[in-house]
């Protein structure tokens, strides 16, 4: 399994968005996938690994204040 993250591997990202439009239908199209991490899961054989499927989710919002930090 692979993790990508959305901001740092934005193309890739809206590419596997796109991949699942092709099979839902009210799939919506992320253009700011910058707020998601995306994990692949990949089956691994003598010619190398292939995807198999993938999820995303929300990454988690840090608010940072002069007097801590808060994690939601």
């Amino acid at each position: 399994m692979f993790e990508v993250d959305g901001k740092k591997n934005k193309v890739y990202a809206q590419n596997l968005c796109y991949m699942a439009k092709l099979f839902l239908d009210h799939k919506t199209l992320y253009y700011d996938v910058d707020l998601f991490l995306f994990y692949i899961l990949c089956e691994c054989d003598d010619r190398g690994c292939h995807m198999v499927g993938y999820f995303s989710k929300a990454k988690p919002i840090c608010i940072c204040h002069w007097y801590g930090v808060v994690n939601f």
